[in-house]
């Protein structure tokens, strides 16, 4: 095919794919204004905080601090988060009690939902028994995925400084790394993500979950793609001509 030719089909693909539409991006996805565009359990231990106990936002200066030590009670976090049930938030135990903050989005098939993550806790051995499996999660819709528990094999010591005063739980003894996590949607419509912890079997030791850079990618708009592969065809035509 002429070099001609492919350019007069992605002129004509441009003018059919101009009409591709994207999801919104995520506003103060990364908690510099507060909790603006969330929505936090009631009275709950919810905050936005600078560097916690060595773990520094994953940019900006703020992220968010969901605390379990003044989190409200299992059945009320359940329907703060549109579950049927508090004993879906049974893990190795029985939620007790939790914070969390929610927001909606309205996506595309294939968009892509990224944010940074690290779960703290103060939970021990006692006495010969394990420490009780305290968990940080995300909530799509009413799908729950356990980022971290109190009970996994890769939690590091920390620092005892204490952090702002609004660390309400800490000093926290334990963390796991900051992590990126990604989800890609399946289906396009408008979902609620959710991000929390929750207290298994007890009130006493607290736990919480560090959550910043939370953002969404969208997939490629055919005309990004048509002018891509429009590019390297037009090369290829071209090396094969200076080969001959």
């Amino acid at each position: 095919m002429s070099v001609r030719r492919i350019f007069a089909v992605a002129v004509l693909s441009l003018a059919v794919n101009t009409g591709a539409v994207h999801a919104a991006p995520i506003v103060n996805g990364g908690f510099e204004a507060g909790l603006t565009g969330w929505t936090a359990t009631p009275l709950s231990d919810v905050s936005v905080v600078g560097t916690v106990q060595g773990y520094a936002p994953a940019q900006g200066a703020l992220q968010a601090l969901i605390s379990n030590s003044a989190g409200v009670d299992s059945a009320d976090l359940a329907s703060f988060l549109g579950l049927p049930g508090p004993t879906l938030l049974d893990s190795g135990g029985t939620a007790y009690e939790g914070s969390a903050i929610k927001r909606t989005l309205d996506v595309q098939a294939g968009d892509t939902l990224s944010f940074s993550w690290a779960f703290l806790t103060a939970e021990i051995e006692v006495s010969g028994f394990p420490p009780l499996p305290d968990f940080g999660f995300l909530l799509i819709d009413q799908q729950l995925s356990i980022l971290a528990t109190a009970l996994d094999p890769g939690l590091q010591a920390l620092s005892p400084d204490p952090g702002p005063p609004a660390l309400l739980g800490g000093p926290y003894l334990f963390g796991t790394p900051r992590s990126t996590f990604t989800h890609t949607f399946a289906s396009a419509g408008t979902h609620t993500i959710a991000f929390g912890v929750v207290d298994i079997d007890d009130y006493i030791s607290d736990s919480a979950l560090l959550i910043d850079a939370v953002d969404l990618q969208s997939v490629p708009e055919p005309t990004t793609m048509v002018l891509f592969g429009t590019g390297a065809a037009i090369a290829a035509v071209r090396r094969r001509r200076a080969q001959r």
